[in-house]
């Protein structure tokens, strides 16, 4: 495995730890040893997520999802929170490559995010609408129903309550051509109105990945 250079990595921003391919932490910057409670990384050598915060169920299978996809190639970004100090991060996800293009392992990096507002806004709205989640991702969601970007679009706006004139509003798209899409949408996930869509689409995750073109804080605001 190609190791990035510690020294360099304890003056930057955030906290970085890099994997093995079995998922088993190699190293870590000062900040991520602090908040795992350790000040050695000989500490954390050797041990995954699960094994230094069990008591984690719900968080170490996110990490462990991200993970096992990432050491397949992907490139992840997504945004988590820390409610008790009421802070937003970014954490990117990168496979760690050998001079052949081998994936070795991993890294990842988890900082504050500049644009934390603008998703305090989203998951209060998504709360009233009881569509709790612990992250939303921004890179590579799994995309089990092959559906386009502009699909993307309108299910993530179809799940927060907007009607096809609205979404055509927001899109700045007919209400035909929205329409088309539902229907595309409707065809790819087996469904027969879009009520059974919904439920698929939380179901499946689909609610938590913002396309690019709506993470903006005008979209936002105007759910």
């Amino acid at each position: 495995m190609l190791f990035p250079e510690k020294s360099l990595l304890d003056h930057l921003p955030g906290m970085i730890g890099w994997k093995d391919v079995n998922r088993h932490y190699v190293g870590a910057n000062k900040a991520l040893l602090a908040v795992k409670g350790v000040s050695d990384v000989y500490e954390i050598a050797g041990k995954t997520d699960e094994d230094l915060a069990p008591g984690s169920v719900e968080e170490n299978e996110i990490y462990q999802q991200q993970d096992l996809r990432v050491l397949n190639g992907s490139e992840i970004s997504t945004v988590h929170f820390d409610m008790k100090n009421n802070e937003v991060f970014l954490l990117d996800k990168r496979p760690l490559m050998d001079q052949n293009n081998v994936v070795t392992g991993l890294i990842y990096h988890c900082h504050p995010y500049h644009q934390g507002e603008i998703f305090r806004m989203l998951r209060q709205f998504d709360e009233k609408l009881h569509l709790h989640t612990q992250h939303y991702t921004l890179q590579d969601h799994h995309n089990k129903y092959e559906l386009t970007n502009r699909e993307f679009e309108c299910v993530f706006l179809l799940v927060r309550g907007k009607s096809a004139r609205e979404i055509g509003v927001l899109l700045s798209l007919s209400k035909r051509t929205v329409e088309s899409y539902i229907e595309n949408i409707k065809n790819k996930m087996d469904c027969q109105n879009k009520a059974q869509v919904l439920v698929k689409a939380v179901l499946n995750g689909y609610h938590t990945y913002i396309p690019a073109s709506l993470n903006r804080a005008a979209v936002i605001k105007a759910l």
